[in-house]
């Protein structure tokens, strides 16, 4: 759950980095004169925060699919437990009724 979080809180700083860097290019656009090479490293700065959520968001997929995994691993223990419990209450009571006959 803290990886989840600080997953979560990486993915928005990302996220706000690039809000804030794109609303300077506007910014920058809208004034008239331009400093290309401002635009240039600003859009840089966008692309890597892009690359840097993809990356992130990918974790989390990942993250999320060993979860589900591990999830269907227990459900499918869980379901041979109850089994194996059915089996042993089976035996219990044939052993109490052979006993009672004794």
């Amino acid at each position: 759950a803290e990886g989840d979080k600080m997953l979560y809180e990486q993915m928005t700083r990302e996220d706000n980095t690039i809000a804030d860097n794109e609303k300077r290019i506007e910014d920058l656009k809208s004034k008239g004169n331009a400093n290309q090479e401002e635009i240039s490293m600003l859009h840089l700065k966008v692309q890597q925060a892009r690359d840097n959520w993809e990356e992130l968001n990918d974790r989390s997929s990942s993250e999320l699919q060993k979860l589900a995994q591990e999830r269907e691993e227990l459900v499918h223990m869980m379901e041979k437990t109850k089994i194996k419990h059915k089996t042993l209450q089976t035996k219990l009571a044939t052993l109490k009724c052979e006993f009672d006959e004794l």
